[in-house]
């Protein structure tokens, strides 16, 4: 790691060292970020459209608390090798989440109805797997909604920032023993 991004990072309001950071506090932070970000969409909808989308809100917040422990582990082991975290990240990490949630849950939902499908394997043709599973209007649908989750998954990524990784204070680092 470079000297003068240690120096830099000790004063930087926005950047947190990985030796720095409560392992326990991330995986907290993590679990957390989602939940803000969507009682706010729910607020959102429940103005708008009077409760048609609330029945789903508890499958849905499973499906993002899954989503960011999972995806925002891959990150906390990209940042253990980069050495530093910085909020930017956090933010990008959120956005990526809420981008990429609407295709993760219907690329799971595809699988589960391919492999608990009432027909035998060998029944199904790749061409009908291709026709329900990667349909344009389907396709159309889940990056729509992935777009319109970017600005709630922001929020999602400054809650994980201020949960899991801000709170971390610098380590001192003892150089007295060098001198004796």
């Amino acid at each position: 790691m470079d000297v003068g991004l240690i120096a830099s990072a000790q004063h930087a309001p926005n950047l947190r060292h990985w030796r720095d950071l409560s392992k326990w506090r991330l995986l907290f932070g993590l679990a957390f970020a989602p939940v803000l970000p969507i009682a706010l969409g729910a607020l959102v909808l429940l103005s708008l459209a009077g409760g048609i989308f609330i029945g789903a809100l508890g499958g849905i917040l499973a499906a993002a608390e899954t989503w960011s422990m999972l995806v925002g582990t891959v990150f906390l082991i990209a940042a253990r090798y980069r050495g530093v975290v910085r909020r930017a990240h956090c933010f990008l990490l959120g956005a990526f989440l809420a981008f990429s949630l609407p295709s993760a849950a219907y690329v799971a939902s595809a699988a589960v109805d391919r492999v608990f499908a009432m027909t035998s394997p060998s029944e199904i043709s790749d061409e009908d797997f291709e026709e329900g599973f990667l349909g344009p209007s389907d396709g159309t649908f889940v990056f729509v909604v992935g777009l319109i989750l970017i600005p709630f998954g922001t929020f999602g990524g400054w809650v994980f920032w201020r949960v899991g990784v801000r709170p971390a204070r610098p380590k001192v680092i003892d150089v007295a023993p060098v001198f004796d």
